[in-house]
Formats: structure tokens, C-alpha cells, sequence
């Protein structure tokens, strides 16, 4: 079955501040947009919430505002989920323009390239995170970039930074 629907329309019906919580199980997914500050998708578990990509290749979650300052997306939260690729292609965590953001108890797994893309982000916390069987011999299982080039979504004349690794771990 495909979970994306459901789970996107109790996101987008988060208000500012919200908090989604998803039950112990697997979800399988195409791709969730988190449009709003201070919202956090949370699960039971991090190994009992798996949220599976079941086709395409849209970032499994993108956390993305806008590139102007008033635009930029703030401290969402993910914690105590699994965000697994199935070794299809596809980022499983695009997030451009944020700040303030935190990561806590994420397992990233089975992504055939890049599994956690950021670009212009600032203050945000990765801590007790698992990259597992995520990257390859060229590309990384985590980018880090302060632009795309000009003309696309990610551009950007500022920078990435004070990006925080606590306790986690990166598995081949």
C-alpha cells in the first residue's frame, strides 16, 4: 500500500509548532514535504518506524524553504524513524534552506547514492544517527554544499554552517 497521501495530509495539516507522530510499523512512500517551521515528524522507534520508498526518486523527506531569509524553513524535527531506499535511486533527506534543524535517532539505510543532501543550512543537529549501507565509491552517503549553481533551486550566495555530528555513526 502506499502511506504518502495519509501521511502528508496530517503533515500539511500540522500547524505551526506541530507535532506528527507515526506509529511503530513500515510505511512505504514516494516522497513527504515538510513546508512548515517548527513542525516534527516523530516515530516510536527508530528501527520499529521504518517510512520505505515504494517508487520514484523524490527525496523520501525534503525539509526545503526558500532562498530569501524570510523564507527559510526552522527547527523541524525528526527523530525515532527509519528512512530506508530499498537500494532504489533518490535521496532520502533533501533539506536546502534551513536552520535550526534536528536529527535525532534517524536511521538512514539502503540509499544507492546520497542520502542526506543539504545546501545553505545552519544550526542543525544530527545526533545518534545511523548512515548504513548508503553512498557508493562516487557519491557520498552525505553532502554537505552552500550552493547548487545558478539558476536552480539551491542556489544560493551564502554558506553552509555549524552543522553538528553527535554520536552518530556511517556503516558501508
Amino acid at each position: 500500500t502506499d502511506d504518502t497521501n495519509a501521511i502528508q495530509a496530517a503533515i500539511d495539516a500540522a500547524k505551526y509548532g506541530g507535532e506528527i507522530e507515526i506509529p511503530r510499523g513500515t510505511y512505504m512512500i514516494r516522497g513527504l514535504k515538510i513546508r512548515r517551521s517548527c513542525t516534527t515528524l516523530k516515530g516510536e522507534a527508530r528501527w520499529g518506524t521504518r517510512l520505505v520508498r515504494i517508487s520514484g526518486t523524490r527525496p523520501l523527506i525534503d525539509i526545503s524553504g526558500t532562498g530569501t531569509m524570510k523564507g527559510h524553513i526552522r527547527y523541524c524535527t525528526l527523530t525515532n524513524i527509519t528512512l530506508s531506499g530499498r537500494k532504489l535511486p533518490g535521496t532520502l533527506l533533501r533539506s536546502y534552506y534551513a536552520d535550526s534543524c534536528t536529527y535525532l535517532d534517524v536511521h538512514f539505510a539502503y540509499c544507492k547514492g546520497v542520502a542526506t543532501d543539504l545546501v545553505e543550512v545552519w544550526d542543525t543537529r544530527f545526533s545518534l544517527s545511523i548512515w548504513e549501507s548508503c553512498g557508493s565509491t562516487k557519491e557520498p552517503a552525505l553532502l554537505l554544499r552552500n550552493s547548487l549553481p545558478k539558476g536552480e533551486f539551491g542556489f544560493s550566495d551564502d554558506t553552509t554552517n555549524q552543522v553538528h555530528f553527535i554520536s552518530c555513526r556511517w556503516e558501508g
